[in-house]
């Protein structure tokens, strides 16, 4: 991965512990703020705020939970690829 100055914030979701977010553990180390939203029962708490709903039957539940409602659309919820592309490419395998 490439060298980049450390992220304000870092958002895992969906993984119960830092190494599940494979190489881009060492974005998170440097991050200044990190999250972490999840549903597994086994997650072990690892970034500076934890928001885990175990009972939750997955992440996504999760976050329709945080998000307003209100603010929710289509065109929200279908981002045009030149703004959805950065967040996707941060997806990363193991």
């Amino acid at each position: 991965y490439p060298e980049m100055e450390p992220f304000d914030i870092m958002i895992c979701l969906d993984s119960s512990d830092v190494e599940r977010i494979g190489q881009s553990k060492k974005y998170f180390d440097e991050a200044k703020k990190t999250i972490c939203i999840d549903h597994h029962i086994s997650n072990d708490y690892y970034a500076e705020v934890c928001h885990v709903l175990p009972n939750a039957s997955s992440t996504c539940e999760v976050l329709y939970g945080v998000f307003d409602v209100d603010k929710i659309s289509k065109n929200v919820a279908t981002l045009p690829k030149d703004i959805a592309a950065p967040f996707c490419s941060l997806i990363a395998p193991r």
